[in-house]
């Protein structure tokens, strides 16, 4: 097989950061089901502190402890980034979002421009 027809690997640390980011997400799914929806835990609180930080790292207003959810945010933003660094861009770029009505489509869309606001994006 020749090395042309090979996908390229991705870095050791990206995929490592990938597998962090995964297990942490998966924790906090774990405390949300046993204390929350199986009210297995005697203790009242719980702290998602930590998940909500990890999460708000991508986008500061915007919040998910959905891991594949968390990852695709991260490809539009990485795609965006790619975008707006092209000066050879002739045409806008595009993305089609599709969920229910109240799900936070409007808000994600404007928690992503304004992560970008010093490079002159806007929804």
């Amino acid at each position: 097989m020749s090395s042309r027809s090979q996908s390229p690997k991705k870095p050791a640390r990206h995929v490592n950061y990938r597998q962090r980011m995964r297990q942490r997400f998966e924790e906090a799914r774990k405390v949300i089901i046993t204390r929350v929806i199986e009210r297995s835990s005697a203790s009242k609180e719980i702290d998602l502190i930590k998940p909500y930080d990890l999460s708000r790292k991508l986008l500061t207003r915007y919040v998910t402890l959905d891991f594949p959810h968390w990852e695709a945010v991260r490809q539009v933003r990485t795609a965006i980034s790619r975008y707006v660094e092209d000066r050879t861009r002739r045409r806008p770029l595009n993305f089609l979002m599709q969920a229910e009505p109240g799900s936070g489509k409007s808000h994600m869309v404007k928690c992503l421009a304004e992560s970008f606001k010093t490079q002159n994006v806007s929804a």
